[in-house]
């Protein structure tokens, strides 16, 4: 369901956390600049309101945010410049106001993730200017203010990736390794050693810029950008009681990255972000409704659809035998029926179409769009 638009400018990469039911969006670049000014979704009330921006000068995008009880923290980033930062701030939801703490001990960095247990909150990886991507991990003791480094990822980095935790474990996927490879797996921390382990039944697509947010103890990750730079429009949604993942369809427009998502009362949101049509938007969405396939263990697909939004021809990538291609009007009507990996849709006409895949024991259902 789409709701009232962001009501700042459209921008991607910006940050967010949340306190009680109301989401705080802030940061980011629209395009031209990086920004320090942000809004307060009410998930209540349906409505947006004002919050204070960062100090003057602080202005960033690819910052890593989360919150405590009443509090918000920022940290990290990067100026629209290319200046890579390490400076810390915290935000008081009663008196809506920024102030500024000791700088993050690592080094300064854009991109990284962080998921919070208990009164501890571990920010992990990024990359510095350069584009060198870190793999270290640091915990944020939030009750004493202190830092301590604790193991490292036990991959090659992370840039954009995910982070999130569920019942006191967390969890990191996704995500831009050193060398341009993706991590494809999820990894889960235990905190009392200090530890992580590969879940091993799950194989994740190449992406980053995934946006997660966690409902009813699922994570659910949205989007993102793939190896070839196609902005996806999937979600996908980790059980860790199971250990599996669950395919629906994604927003019914276009597909995003860099998007800044939230959960208020088991909805995920997600707002904002540079869309399939390498546009930035001020469109926020909700979904509290899952319907779609199962990815078992022993049948894990992947399937790329590509371009999207297209003009002439649509490619079908997947790991799995096409059988059947459906595409239909939004009202059903079938208007083209294959199973060729190619398709030609230059005698469509523009607008938003259904577009079916039958593979081996299971069916993909996907929005496209035609747009010349």
């Amino acid at each position: 369901m789409q709701i009232s638009d962001f009501p700042g400018s459209a921008r991607d990469d910006g940050s967010i956390f949340t306190i009680g039911n109301k989401a705080y969006c802030f940061t980011g670049s629209d395009g031209s600049a990086c920004t320090l000014d942000g809004f307060v979704y009410d998930g209540v009330n349906n409505v947006w309101g004002n919050m204070a921006s960062l100090p003057a000068g602080k202005e960033r995008q690819y910052a890593t945010a989360f919150s405590y009880s009443n509090t918000g923290y920022m940290l990290t980033g990067i100026t629209c410049p290319g200046v890579c930062l390490n400076d810390m701030f915290k935000y008081d939801q009663a008196t809506n106001t920024w102030s500024a703490l000791a700088n993050f001990p690592g080094q300064a960095r854009q991109g990284a993730s962080n998921f919070v247990i208990g009164d501890k909150a571990y920010i992990i990886s990024g990359r510095n200017s350069l584009g060198t991507v870190f793999n270290d991990v640091w915990e944020y003791n939030i009750t004493t203010s202190s830092w301590t480094q604790k193991n490292n990822l036990p991959f090659a980095g992370m840039f954009r990736g995910v982070a999130f935790q569920i019942s006191g474990i967390g969890y990191v996927c996704y995500g831009l390794t050193n060398n341009a490879n993706f991590n494809r797996y999820i990894y889960q921390y235990d905190q009392l050693n200090d530890t992580w382990l590969m879940i091993s039944n799950i194989n994740l697509p190449a992406r980053n810029y995934v946006a997660c947010a966690v409902t009813s103890n699922k994570a659910f990750l949205y989007g993102g950008q793939d190896s070839t730079y196609n902005i996806t429009n999937d979600v996908r949604l980790f059980d860790p009681i199971t250990n599996s993942v669950t395919i629906y369809p994604g927003i019914p427009t276009l597909g995003r990255k860099g998007g800044m998502s939230f959960s208020i009362n088991n909805i995920f949101y997600i707002t904002t972000g540079l869309t399939s049509a390498l546009a930035r938007t001020k469109e926020t969405w909700k979904n509290d409704q899952f319907v779609g396939i199962k990815e078992k263990s022993s049948l894990q697909i992947e399937l790329n659809v590509f371009p999207n939004p297209v003009s002439d021809q649509l490619h079908i990538q997947s790991n799995y035998e096409i059988k059947k291609v459906l595409i239909t009007s939004i009202l059903g009507k079938t208007l083209l029926e294959t199973n060729s990996e190619t398709i030609s849709v230059k005698e469509l006409p523009n607008g938003i179409y259904n577009l079916s895949i039958s593979l081996e024991n299971s069916i993909v259902n996907k929005k496209i769009i035609i747009y010349r």
